[in-house]
Parts: C-alpha cells; structure tokens; sequence
C-alpha cells in the first residue's frame, strides 16, 4: 500500500491504480481481431492449399502447434474475407 502525508499532516492511504475491467476486454478483444485478420490475411496470400498444407505441418508438431493450427483452420467466414481481400493484394 502507498501513503501520503496531506498538508494537515494527514496520513492517507492512496488508492490503487487497478486495470478497469472494460480496458482489459478492448484489448483482449482487439488482440483477437488482430489476429484474426493475420488468419485472413495470411489464407489471402498463400491461397487456400497452401494454407492447408502448412496448417497441416503445424498439426504434426507440439502440443502447443497443435492447438495452434486448429485455430487456423479456415471457416466460411475467412474464405469470404480472403476472397474479398485477394484483389487488393493482388493489384500491387
């Protein structure tokens, strides 16, 4: 605990410097838009066997490259995204 003396030689105990609960689910939460944009992103570059093929390699490994590559398995939602996203990269 910290403390501090007021001008009337008080003693008053500070009060704590706690993460709000709100602050810590936007970040959470932009930390899983994030990534699922790399997902997106990544399925838009590499195409859709290319993708499979080295999510295929991650699910081989560790435990931890396991649970990796199950979370980028696509779904129907980033083969949309990719498909929209393709053209742009593709343009450059």
């Amino acid at each position: 605990m910290r403390f501090e003396v007021d001008d009337y030689g008080n003693v008053r105990r500070l009060k704590t410097r706690r993460l709000p609960l709100w602050r810590l689910l936007r970040l959470l939460s932009f930390l899983v838009l994030g990534l699922y944009l790399f997902k997106v992103a990544a399925f838009a570059t590499l195409g859709e066997s290319r993708f499979l093929l080295r999510s295929a390699e991650l699910a081989e490994g560790s435990a931890w490259k396991r649970g990796i590559a199950s979370l980028m398995q696509p779904d129907p939602l980033t083969e949309s995204l990719a498909a929209q996203l393709r053209p742009l990269l593709k343009s450059r």
